[in-house]
């Protein structure tokens, strides 16, 4: 049976305060689409699926209800004649006389491809940053313009501009490319210009804490000798290491999402659902009913103070390096590549061998006992 329902995505707000308005159209599977209007999210009536009622609101308003009209009498007839329609040919029906043929103009191109695409909210912030860093470099931007020279000069622009390190270039790159695919699929270009960017990346050193490391925040977690945030930033990252949850997803985190003595969450990063089974030695970090977590930057930074104050651990410590001691001591634990990379939520398993590096590092340390057998206290060094 066809349904339809359209909602506000709050999770999108942009930078000016406006969220984009979402067409979803459901019969088994879901299609989501955004109408194409942004709006503030106090307007917004998830009731009647409406904006108050001001003279700005008053034409969104109008087409809303042509949209809910011609969805409501395309189900009628559906059900009339005993039919249904897939999710896509539903939305199509309803928005043919609205999706007009998108011009050359490559920012038109641009809005179009994040409504077909239902990217997870980082992903979707990710393209909105891309957009308007080309709207910097190019305003008006046409396909014709968009050659191979344009997309160097592009690169060039994001190193001098922003200040872009080699790797950050390489996946706006990778997501220019992903674009233009689209593109050529709609017959827009010919070819794809950023398939011939080389960009030569440098690898990025994962740091990770060892299980002495964990052990010992485990006993200053105990201690009673931090603040307040202090504990409350200590609670969440030791939880992070024994379940691999990044800070996004510690965010929307409750005991509500442990099933069976299973944690099931979906990813904010990649929409992938994890299935985590619960460690004994996880339960005692697990918040009442959910975290109560500072931003990103003032995480990191309560983090940091309690490391450098209470601790001689070395080395940049964040809340994603919770994330890669999970990985890399469950791997030095013995546990399979392949079982981590799906505890991770990780789309292919080459993604999680880039632990490996970590993985050795691990190896060394180890070694170093191995070395120290059998001599004196004095001959020993300290690794």
């Amino acid at each position: 049976m066809n349904t339809y329902s359209i909602i506000l995505r709050k999770d999108r707000t942009d930078t000016s305060g406006v969220a984009p308005l979402v067409f979803i159209s459901t019969n088994k599977k879901q299609v989501k689409r955004e109408i194409g209007f942004r709006v503030n999210p106090g307007d917004w009536n998830p009731d009647t699926c409406l904006l108050k009622p001001s003279p700005q609101n008053s034409l969104i308003n109008l087409k809303l209800a042509q949209i809910k009209s011609k969805a409501d009498s395309l189900i009628l007839k559906l059900a009339l004649e005993g039919k249904e329609l897939d999710p896509i040919e539903f939305y199509n029906h309803v928005f043919e006389d609205t999706n007009r043929e998108i011009g050359s103009d490559f920012f038109e191109f641009f809005e179009f491809y994040l409504k077909i695409k239902d990217y997870p909210t980082k992903h979707w912030e990710s393209y909105i940053t891309l957009r308007d860093q080309l709207k910097a470099f190019k305003p008006n931007a046409t396909f014709e313009q968009m050659d191979y020279t344009f997309a160097v000069s592009f690169v060039s622009f994001l190193k001098t501009k922003y200040g872009n390190s080699p790797n950050t270039q390489q996946k706006k790159v990778e997501l220019l490319r992903c674009i233009f695919k689209e593109a050529v699929k709609h017959k827009k270009v010919k070819e794809n210009p950023f398939l011939e960017v080389k960009i030569k990346t440098t690898p990025t050193d994962r740091m990770a804490l060892t299980i002495q490391e964990v052990e010992k925040l485990e006993q200053l977690y105990d201690s009673g000798v931090l603040t307040k945030n202090q504990q409350s930033v200590l609670q969440s990252f030791l939880l992070s290491c024994f379940t691999g949850l990044r800070y996004s997803d510690l965010l929307q985190f409750s005991v509500f999402h442990i099933k069976r003595n299973v944690i099931k969450l979906k990813q904010i990063k990649t929409g992938g659902v994890v299935s985590i089974p619960l460690i004994d030695r996880a339960r005692k970090y697990l918040p009442t009913v959910r975290f109560e977590m500072l931003s990103n930057q003032k995480t990191n930074t309560n983090l940091k103070k309690i490391i450098t104050e209470h601790t001689n651990i070395t080395g940049n410590v964040t809340c994603h390096v919770g994330r890669h001691t999970f990985a890399t001591i469950g791997l030095n634990s013995g546990i399979p590549l392949e079982v981590v990379s799906e505890l991770l939520g990780h789309s292919s398993i080459k993604v999680t061998k880039r632990y490996a590096k970590m993985l050795d590092k691990f190896k060394e340390l180890e070694m170093q006992k191995w070395g120290n057998v059998g001599q004196k206290p004095s001959q020993i060094v300290a690794a």
